[in-house]
């Protein structure tokens, strides 16, 4: 009988790559990389949002500067992906939501495998134990 695995850092990185490629190898064909997608799967998700609320969202949750996340947005905005109306509040163009509706499908079925199988308390375990990692590894960054 083989000893079950303890949950370390290594794991968890191993899982966020592998999940992290199975998304890029989506996005490839799209042009949008990792963190473009971030932004934009956010707004196309919660709807429209302020950019500093944006801004927040992708420097708080991807650890970039806000340089970085405010040059993405930039990018996005000059692609057409993006709109900024008044208020500085950002939402998806309508290339922005067609690009990110046929990204979401095809993402779906992939996340859905990823998950089958798995008990609504196996999936809230794993929550809570991967937030309190990340709220631990948010401290040491402070």
């Amino acid at each position: 009988m083989s000893t079950p695995p303890i949950l370390t850092g290594q794991n968890i990185g191993r899982s966020h790559y592998a999940v992290r490629a199975l998304l890029e190898r989506h996005l490839e064909p799209t042009g949008l990389d990792f963190e473009r997608w971030v932004m934009l799967n956010s707004v196309g998700s919660n709807g429209p949002v302020t950019e500093a609320d944006l801004i927040t969202f992708v420097t708080g949750g991807l650890r970039v500067s806000d340089e970085r996340a405010r040059r993405h947005l930039a990018e996005l905005l000059e692609a057409g992906l993006l709109t900024s109306a008044a208020a500085n509040v950002v939402d998806l163009s309508d290339a922005g939501r067609e690009l990110w509706t046929r990204v979401s499908a095809e993402i779906r079925p992939v996340t859905e495998y990823l998950f089958e199988g798995f008990s609504d308390d196996e999936k809230t375990t794993v929550a809570m134990v991967l937030n309190r990692v990340a709220e631990r590894a948010d401290a040491a960054l402070a």
